[in-house]
């Protein structure tokens, strides 16, 4: 598909990968800050059905002023910190939810218990691509950086719905595509 501007559908897969899972692509080893998974990796976790998603940039800003007669004007604007966000909202209730929300050591489909509060920070790559209504993979990002669940985890008469939100940090071996 070729980068254009058109009216589009965009929908949303993410995948984690821990820091500290074996990987083999690009290479054999563990991942790490310094050892970015490849995105036909075969151990990415995914984060669940993404129903939709959000991202954006959080920027501090100093601004000087400069007298003028009778007042101040804006004479320089910089922004000093900035801090960027994805957000998925999903309707998958599993392994990862379970692990976030109760902040435990890695688990899987095949885990039978769990020691809540053994690991409180989730750092490692996220995957997001981004797709078209024709399933077209429009951007893949691979991402360095922690993932925690956006606020409570809520159970009733309604399917568990957990919302997760990575934090980018930076690395970089941090970047994306653009599918053409």
């Amino acid at each position: 598909m070729p980068l254009s501007t058109v009216p589009l559908i965009i929908g949303t897969q993410a995948f984690w990968c821990r820091e500290g899972q074996a990987i083999t692509v690009p290479s054999s080893g563990s991942a790490s800050a310094t050892l970015k998974p490849g995105a036909t990796e075969p151990t990415w976790i995914p984060i669940g059905e993404v129903e939709s998603s959000s991202e954006g940039i959080e920027s501090e800003e100093k601004k000087v002023y400069a007298p003028a007669p009778g007042h101040l004007e804006l004479l320089k604007k910089v922004m000093t910190k900035h801090e960027r966000k994805l957000k998925f909202k999903t309707v998958s209730y599993g392994p990862f939810a379970i692990e976030l929300s109760k902040k435990t050591a890695a688990l899987t489909s095949a885990s039978t218990t769990f020691t809540p509060m053994a690991q409180t920070t989730k750092r490692g790559w996220i995957k997001v691509q981004r797709l078209d209504e024709a399933d077209n993979i429009v951007t893949t990002e691979i991402l360095w950086g922690t993932i925690e669940l956006d606020g409570e985890l809520n159970f009733g008469d309604d399917f568990a719905k957990p919302d997760y939100v990575f934090t980018m940090e930076k690395n970089s071996l941090n970047g994306g595509t653009i599918q053409t």
